[in-house]
C-alpha cells in the first residue's frame, strides 16, 4: 500500500491525482506490475532458495505520458525473499561465523559505528569456537541483529532458547520478535548476567509463516559487551506420563538436548533401545550432547520424549 500524492507538486504545480497510474519495480529495477489505478497492489516474489533482501519501488505518472516520463518514486520497506527456516532452528556461530542466513543489522540508536553485532570466538558458550558479540562504544547506542525468517505456522508450542552473558555489566539485552514485518516486540530482557544465563521464551503467540528474532543490545555506559550463544527454536516436548507439576523444560536441538529446571533434578536419558546414555543431577541448565535419534528423558517425576536431529 502507498499514499496518494499531494495535489501540490514538488515544484508548486497542480497534481491531478485522479489521472495517475502507478508502476512497481523490484530492486533490480525490473517492472513487476504497471498501470495500477488504486493505492495498493499484490506482488509475489521467490520464496524458494537462499534468503535475500528484496524491496520494491512505486512510481507515479499520468495515464497519457510515455513510459519514460516517470514522476517521483517511493521505496517500500525491505522484505526477505527465499525459503523460511522451519524448526528445529539453531544458530551457535561455530568457528565465529553464522551457519544460517540471512542475518541483518539495525542501528536502533546512535551511529552504526557506535554499536554493532559480530560473530566472534570470545563469545563462546558451547565450546564450538564462536558466539554472537555486541560491542557498544557509546552510552545510549543500541544495535539489533535480526535472524533469518522462520515459519512457525505448523508448530504447536514453539519455544526459543539461548544463553546470554554480559561480562562487563552496564549493558541491557532484549530478545525481540517481529511477525509479518510488523513492529519489534520485547519478549525477554536481561540487565545483569556476569555468567552465562539461559533464557527460554514461549513463541506460541507468534506462530506465523514469517517471524524473525532480534538480539537487541543497548549500551548503558561507554565500551561494554553482551554475548549470545546457542540460539534454538524448537517444539516444546509433551509429557509421556503425567506429572503433578511441570517445571522442567526439555529443549531439543541439533546433536543435543538442553534441560532447564528451576530446582535440582536427577536426570536420566535413555535411547530408543532402552540403554542409559546419560545420568546426572541438574540444578539450573545443562546441555547434553547426543547422537541423532529418539530419547526418553526422566527428570524426577517427569518422563518426556525428545527427537534429536
Amino acid at each position: 500500500k502507498w499514499q496518494q500524492p499531494d495535489i501540490v507538486g514538488a515544484n508548486g504545480g497542480y497534481v491531478d491525482v485522479d489521472h495517475l497510474v502507478y508502476t512497481i519495480y523490484n530492486s533490480s529495477e525490473k517492472e513487476v506490475k504497471k498501470d495500477i489505478k488504486g493505492l495498493e497492489a499484490t506482488v509475489t516474489f521467490d520464496n524458494d532458495g537462499e534468503q535475500q533482501l528484496e524491496s520494491f519501488t512505486v512510481n507515479a505518472k499520468y495515464t497519457d505520458t510515455s513510459a519514460d516520463n516517470k514522476g517521483a518514486s517511493v521505496e517500500t520497506n525491505s522484505l526477505i525473499a527465499g525459503a523460511a527456516y522451519t524448526i528445529p532452528f539453531e544458530e551457535s556461530w561455530a568457528d565465529a561465523k553464522a551457519a544460517t542466513s540471512l542475518w541483518t543489522k539495525d542501528a536502533v540508536s546512535g551511529k552504526s559505528y557506535d554499536a554493532s553485532w559480530y560473530a566472534r570466538a570470545d563469545a563462546d558458550y558451547d565450546g564450538n569456537g564462536g558466539g554472537a558479540d555486541m560491542t557498544g562504544y557509546a552510552a545510549g547506542a543500541a544495535s539489533r541483529w535480526c535472524s533469518p525468517k522462520l515459519d512457525l505456522s505448523a508448530t504447536t508450542q514453539p519455544v526459543a532458547s539461548l544463553f546470554v552473558k554480559i561480562p562487563s555489566g552496564n549493558m541491557e539485552f532484549a530478545l525481540q520478535v517481529q511477525t509479518e514485518y510488523g513492529e519489534w516486540q520485547n519478549i525477554a530482557q536481561l540487565t545483569e548476567a556476569t555468567e552465562w544465563t539461559p533464557i527460554t521464551v514461549d513463541l506460541s503467540p507468534y506462530r506465523s509463516k514469517c517471524i524473525r528474532l532480534g538480539l537487541l543490545g543497548t549500551c548503558v555506559t561507554d565500551i561494554n559487551y553482551v554475548y549470545v550463544d546457542q540460539l534454538t527454536v524448537a517444539e516444546t516436548l509433551s509429557s509421556v506420563e503425567s506429572a503433578a507439576t511441570d517445571d522442567v523444560s526439555i529443549i531439543p536441538g541439533i546433536g543435543r538436548i538442553t534441560v532447564v529446571t528451576a530446582t535440582p533434578v536427577d536426570v536420566k536419558v535413555f535411547n530408543a533401545a532402552g540403554a542409559l546414555v546419560y545420568t546426572g543431577n541438574i540444578s539450573t541448565t545443562e546441555t547434553i550432547s547426543l547422537n541423532a535419534g529418539i530419547y526418553i528423558i526422566k527428570a524426577d517425576a517427569h518422563i518426556k520424549k525428545a527427537i534429536v536431529r
